[in-house]
């Protein structure tokens, strides 16, 4: 995997990068400002390189001086140097575009010399270190973890003497920044979503950190946020491989401030609907190592951070003041405060202007969306707008709009000034926006304000995105019933999944709606739950999107309160409703999910190079709703003429002392509900003995199977789901480390009980894993597989047996086979043999379900007591081992695994492992051939166990 940099969303500038210096030698500085000054005109900058040749090479550059401090003031440079400039023949100032001297009273800047097209050329004036004030940024965020940005000096060693063209080509001018200027970018944090935040907010701001060379953002320093996942300490940035893992978007907290300011005029960054921005974020996705948008003109956000000659401005501090004031004040000619001449009347010269018939308020309807640019072009263009903008409304309206809000500092100093009736705004204007405009060879102090200005035109963009997102649900707006409010300040949301694959378009922020507005409306109002499928009659009987849940809700009389409710008529969607009494209550809202093909192939996959690239054959959506009151009643609810069968199940259920009062989500295109969660309170009055919390079958998707279990205590044709089950617990293995396919929460979990009651071990008598062989290959250029270097085993089976004389056989979880892997000669085409011997894959001709060959068969002599008292779960969940209470172990899955998990228990801790649940959620069984996986595999494994009985006896341990 190749390694890059990942960028600030706000500025696309680096987060903790290396900055590199150049060198601070005479003859190389004028080499560097020439290559600037060519730049600036538009030539080819290595033309410079050719007027001396070798000049960079061979050069003796242990001769610089070395910047050992970054952050000491750098702007004398003639004094620094080692050597006399005198004796650097190469040297000479005249030639030199920015002198290393900003004290130069001649470069100042008079704004008189600003004409009519804002024309002026480069300034530098000096600044004073020591008058420098930092932002105060430890006064809001935590200056915990300092990260100290990477300052590299001139390459000195021999080894980089080849390279030292290069340097000097990608390095920045150390009399124009100095350390302090770019410790701003040290300072970065990442905008994270973590789905089990206790609040109906799911995002949240991490510690300070930077980004690796991996595209994941890195942070060992406490975030305060009470949304943060306290157990990451990386997060992917823009993109992720690992579907269980969502996208981060890194910053600086420089740049959240300004983004504040765009906002809200003020840089109270806590104002920021955090959800609002991350969605905003998430739909300006367009590239790889930032957001789409237009940051500016300029090729630092590489593969790499480049630190090109003549865009110092890129990387300075855009909060710092740097007498901004004094430099104003100085600058400031006395020509401001008197009139402009009278220009003459050229009215009467003027044979045709188009714009001349614009009526005035118009024109200045069409001014604010025009860019600066544009507006001195009209200027000139048009004697008509010439000669009604000469107006100083004009000029301090669009001072106040174009200019203000980004210099601050500005705006400060003219309101603090006492200013004539006569004070020239236009000239006032032009040169404002001249000298912050953002441009090759910068310098001075205005460097940091043209880097705000270029910001603060990126955060233009994102608001727009932003604004779509901010505005609170209807369902959510705050209500002058204290009640109401009481009730959802007091809700929380323990977890919010995913119940859409894949992910929609354009999703929403966490938007919520409130239920219970009362606690009268639990126990002494009857109401109506209501649901809403995108359907017709025709569409619901063929396709699964078409009988999607759309909006879900309650109405208490004429008081509808629905999450996601369709707009408009509604006659076009299908609705499903029935009645809850009063005095009950729903306790367990279920949705039904759609299972996620991965292995049909209906389309050309001529174009695949990859497993990765693999789409799902059909998406999965909510298609049915189970609700389960108090008082026992259940309803289900389907968009179709009638359930699709073996639709997974997710519970989301009221915790004890809760009730539910709300539900919250996110929708995507098309109205797709793509997460969602229930929102629970304390009943009123009730004090739970415990904080509300998810047991581990909450946490999952399960497969309809799991819903399905026995359970003795009630009549053998009832069964039970597993979250309901009283006695059944649940101990989750860590997960794939690293998952590139389909998010786990998506994938169903399937519950293998051998042993419904710790008694029923009397009637096992073997545990068989069903395994197919797959190669792990050589490639050649075209991915074809030539040689077959090692068969390894895929898990994609479970299954009991029990004695001949019960009434239960078997019971399996998984796939028995025949898979493709083991009867298409697709799956197999290209594969030869290896050098090192023949390799068996699967050679029965016709296999059955459950054949001798794949089968790899455990007995259990249950009726003598024998039982699994641990389970051992190789990393990735490649390889499983149990072992009994007789000292007997088998082995499942891939051979030689080094790293193992261990789930034991003995019969004198109170409890027995009586099964596993299982995703088989990898996808396995590549063909090169096909372009298509042959079956699933297993992704994860938890154990299953209940207190314990006594099970017989033997040998072994009583249990």
């Amino acid at each position: 995997m190749g390694e890059w940099n990942c960028y600030c969303a706000l500025c696309s500038t680096p987060l903790g990068g290396f900055i590199l210096f150049g060198s601070k030698k005479p003859k190389h500085l004028a080499k560097r400002r020439k290559r600037v000054a060519k730049k600036q005109a538009g030539e080819n900058p290595s033309d410079v390189d050719g007027e001396s040749e070798g000049e960079g090479e061979g050069e003796d550059v242990d001769g610089d001086v070395e910047m050992e401090d970054a952050e000491s003031d750098q702007r004398s440079g003639a004094e620094q140097e080692e050597e006399d400039p005198s004796s650097d023949e190469d040297f000479d100032p005249e030639q030199s575009e920015a002198s290393s001297d900003w004290d130069s009273e001649d470069d100042s800047a008079e704004f008189s010399d600003f004409n009519e097209d804002g024309e002026i050329s480069d300034v530098d004036v000096e600044r004073d270190p020591s008058e420098v004030e930092e932002s105060d940024v430890a006064s809001i965020w935590s200056s915990e973890g300092e990260v100290e940005p990477k300052i590299w000096g001139p390459h000195q060693s021999k080894e980089d003497q080849d390279m030292f063209d290069y340097y000097e080509h990608h390095s920045y001018d150390p009399f124009v920044l100095s350390g302090e200027d770019v410790k701003w970018l040290s300072r970065g944090r990442c905008l994270a979503f973590n789905s089990e935040a206790p609040g109906i907010s799911k995002v949240f701001i991490s510690g300070r950190g930077t980004c690796d060379s991996f595209g994941y953002f890195k942070s060992e320093n406490r975030s305060f946020d009470p949304n943060a996942d306290e157990d990451a300490e990386e997060w992917p940035c823009y993109n992720s491989y690992d579907a269980d893992k969502q996208i981060s978007f890194p910053f600086h907290e420089t740049c959240y401030k300004i983004f504040a300011r765009n906002l809200f005029g003020e840089p109270d960054f806590r104002r920021i609907d955090k959800d609002a921005l991350y969605s905003a974020m998430e739909q300006a996705i367009g590239r790889p190592r930032s957001l789409d948008l237009y940051y500016g003109d300029f090729d630092g956000p590489e593969q790499f951070w480049e630190c090109y000659q003549g865009e110092e401005y890129l990387v300075f501090d855009p909060a710092r003041s740097l007498r901004l004031s004094e430099n104003l004040r100085e600058m400031l000619p006395a020509q401001l405060f008197t009139p402009s001449a009278t220009m003459p009347d050229l009215a009467h010269q003027v044979k045709n202007d188009p714009f001349g018939k614009l009526p005035y308020d118009v024109l200045y309807m069409i001014f604010p969306r025009l860019s600066n640019n544009d507006i001195f072009s009209l200027t000139k263009a048009s004697w008509f707008v010439n000669s009604i903008t000469r107006s100083n409304d004009v000029w301090k309206r669009l001072l106040n709009t174009r200019i203000f809000p980004w210099f601050w500092e500005a705006k400060d100093f003219f309101e603090e000034t006492a200013l004539l009736g006569d004070f020239d705004y236009k000239r006032t204007f032009l040169g404002l926006n001249m000298i912050s405009t953002p441009k090759i060879g910068l310098q001075g102090p205005w460097m940091g304000i043209a880097n705000r200005r270029r910001i603060w035109n990126a955060c233009n963009q994102l608001k727009e995105i932003y604004r779509n997102f901010s505005p609170m649900d209807d369902n959510t707006k705050s209500t002058d019933d204290e009640e109401a409010q009481d009730i959802m300040t007091s809700a929380i949301s323990l977890q919010m999944p995913m119940v859409a694959y894949p992910k929609p378009n354009r999703v929403s922020k966490t938007v919520s709606t409130q239920w219970i507005k009362s606690w009268s409306d639990v126990y002494s109002r009857s109401c109506a739950f209501e649901t809403y499928w995108h359907n017709s009659e025709d569409e619901a009987k063929v396709t699964p999107e078409a009988s999607s849940l759309r909006g879900i809700g309650v109405k208490f009389g004429s008081d509808e309160r629905g999450f996601n409710y369709p707009k408009g008529d509604r006659e076009v969607w299908g609705s499903r409703t029935v009645v809850i009494d009063e005095n009950d209550w729903i306790k367990e809202l279920v949705v039904h999910i759609r299972n996620i093909d991965m292995l049909t192939i209906a389309e050309d996959r001529s174009h695949i190079s990859s497993s990765s690239e693999i789409l799902q054959y059909e998406s999965a959506f909510i298609m049915g709703v189970t609700i389960v009151l108090k008082s026992g009643i259940r309803h289900d609810l389907y968009g179709g003429e009638k359930p699709w069968a073996g639709l997974n199940q997710r519970a989301f259920i009221a915790s004890e002392g809760h009730s539910i009062v709300g539900i919250a989500g996110q929708i995507g295109e098309n109205n797709i509900i793509a997460t969602l969660d229930i929102l629970q309170c304390i009943h009123n009055g009730w004090e739970p003995p415990e904080p509300p919390y998810l047991t581990p079958s909450e946490h999952l998707l399960w497969a309809s199977q799991a819903t399905k279990l026995p359970y003795p205590s009630i009549p053998s044709t009832a069964t039970i789901p597993i979250w309901n089950h009283p006695t059944l617990s649940m101990s989750r293995f860590s997960e794939i480390s690293h998952r590139y396919s389909i998010p786990l929460q998506m994938l169903p979990y399937q519950a293998l009980l051998w042993a419904p009651t710790p008694s029923a071990y009397h009637d096992l008598t073997a545990i068989s894993a069903f395994c197919v062989n797959v190669c792990v290959g050589e490639y050649d250029h075209y991915g074809s597989e030539l040689k077959c270097k090692a068969v390894i085993p895929d898990i994609i089976g479970l299954r009991a047996e029990y004695v001949d004389e019960g009434e239960t056989k078997y019971r399996e979880i998984g796939s028995g086979g025949p898979v493709p892997f083991m009867t298409d000669p697709k799956w197999r085409e290209g594969l030869q043999q290896s050098d090192e011997g023949d390799f068996s894959l699967n050679p029965t001709p016709n296999p059955e379900p459950w054949c001798a060959f794949n089968t790899q068969r455990f007995e259990i002599d249950g009726q003598r007591g024998e039982v699994v008292t641990s389970v051992h779960v190789a990393e990735d969940a490649k390889a499983i081992k149990l072992r009994t209470n007789r000292g007997r172990e088998c082995y499942w899955g891939e051979v030689e695994q080094g790293s193992w998990s261990e789930m034991e228990t003995e019969s004198g801790e109170g409890r027995v492992i009586v099964g596993l649940a299982v995703c088989f959620g990898e996808l396995g069984g590549w063909s090169w051939k096909y372009k298509g996986n042959s079956h699933w595999k297993t992704a994860s494994v938890s154990v299953l166990s209940m207190p314990s009985e006594e099970v017989g006896s033997g040998s072994g341990h009583d249990v």
